[in-house]
């Protein structure tokens, strides 16, 4: 089977299985490149063979082809137990158009048969249709969920940026005030935007303190979120060195214990608070900020209160072995950790 991004895994086919299943390991292959992004539809309930019940995670593929002609769209797939395989069930056999199999050599045999593209009637809302051959854009004031596959996902563009476009292809720019967050990437950074201080991008912090709430009453213009994917998390930025972060402030710890060769943790707590902001370095710069706070934004309008009520930017992604529950973004470099409601920036 062939997905959105182009990769490939096996199923075997089971005509008794009622929807598609993916084996855990095979669902976070595909996923944790996030250049598939599955949509979320919630828990549900399955049978195995031995008769017993379990719960399982729902969740629908936006494209999987069996072959160029045998394509199917919005496939509800559900992700096995632990130790589980991928079946191709009936919910991708009823989709295909005519099919049968040749059971003197196992060969299932299927009918010439893709699934048109929707017509405009069909779209989902903010989606348009800007050509006689199908192809579909965002509406005026929204784009893409993942600009590096477009498809029917969309999401408004954020705040303070603006089109004077009357038609297709609309092109954005950023109000008076602001300016692009990454002007080397404005697509890639999901048209991310920053204020334009008076006084500086960012106030330096208290010496000695480099906590996210000494942050919160550091001067710093008001529409200015502190926290921008991809880049930093106030005045910690990635890529710094231990030099530069220690001008900041000295951590409380400095963790190099059960770390991959060449990582090292340094850890700042707040005494008043018990925020914490942990700064990973790879081979002496900074590669990872974790953080934990009750107030912050970034430009996109994520804050903590999407753990409970997800913003539509951020999928989540349940645990699996090894890997704990958590929000990733869409535009990537930011997610969020739910066991230890902790945001993370990263490249």
């Amino acid at each position: 089977m062939t997905f959105s991004d182009g990769s490939r895994e096996y199923f075997m086919l089971d005509t008794g299985a009622t929807i598609t299943a993916m084996s855990p390991e095979t669902f976070v292959r595909l996923t944790k490149s996030r250049r598939v992004l599955p949509t979320y539809l919630g828990e549900g309930h399955a049978t195995l063979a031995d008769n017993s019940r379990v719960t399982i995670d729902l969740w629908e593929f936006e494209q999987i082809s069996l072959s160029p002609t045998v394509v199917v769209h919005n496939l509800e797939v559900m992700v096995a137990p632990s130790g589980g395989s991928n079946l191709l069930g009936m919910n991708f056999l009823s989709q295909m158009g005519t099919w049968s199999i040749n059971s003197s050599n196992s060969t299932l045999i299927t009918g010439q048969q893709t699934t048109p593209s929707p017509s405009q009637n069909q779209l989902p809302p903010h989606v348009e249709v800007v050509d006689n051959e199908g192809h579909t854009r965002p509406a005026k004031g929204y784009m893409w969920v993942d600009p590096t596959h477009p498809g029917n996902a969309v999401i408004p563009v954020p705040t303070h940026v603006v089109t004077n476009s009357l038609t297709q292809p609309y092109q954005y720019h950023p109000e008076p005030g602001y300016r692009w967050a990454n002007p080397n990437d404005v697509l890639g950074s999901r048209f991310a935007v920053v204020a334009i201080p008076s006084n500086g991008v960012y106030a330096a912090p208290k010496v000695g303190v480099g906590t996210m709430a000494d942050y919160n009453t550091t001067p710093i213009p008001g529409e200015e979120a502190g926290v921008i994917p991809h880049q930093r998390v106030y005045n910690f930025a990635l890529g710094m060195t231990k030099k530069e972060v220690m001008k900041l402030g000295k951590p409380q710890d400095q963790i190099t214990t059960g770390l991959s060769a060449g990582v090292q943790l340094w850890k700042y707590t707040n005494k008043n608070t018990g925020n914490t902001l942990q700064v990973y370095f790879d081979h002496e710069q900074v590669s990872l900020i974790c953080f934990t706070n009750q107030k912050f934004s970034t430009v996109e309008g994520i804050t903590t209160a999407n753990f409970d009520t997800p913003n539509a930017m951020l999928t989540y992604t349940p645990a699996t072995p090894g890997l704990s529950a958590r929000f990733d973004y869409a535009g990537r470099g930011l997610f969020y950790l739910v066991s230890t409601r902790e945001g993370c920036v990263v490249k």
